[in-house]
């Protein structure tokens, strides 16, 4: 799966853990795109051996 879709257009955000510092993050919109396709795709395959 080509994930360049998902890092396209990054947000900055706040890493809380350990020391708090700034990261860039896929859009929440993007994300949840995703995630949805990637659950399909699992749903897709689930059971098959291997």
């Amino acid at each position: 799966m080509n994930l360049d879709y998902l890092i396209e257009k990054p947000i900055n955000a706040v890493m809380l853990a350990g020391n708090p510092c700034l990261v860039k993050v896929p859009q929440p919109a993007r994300f949840a795109l995703h995630k949805l396709v990637v659950s399909q795709e699992r749903a897709a395959t689930a059971g098959e051996p291997g």
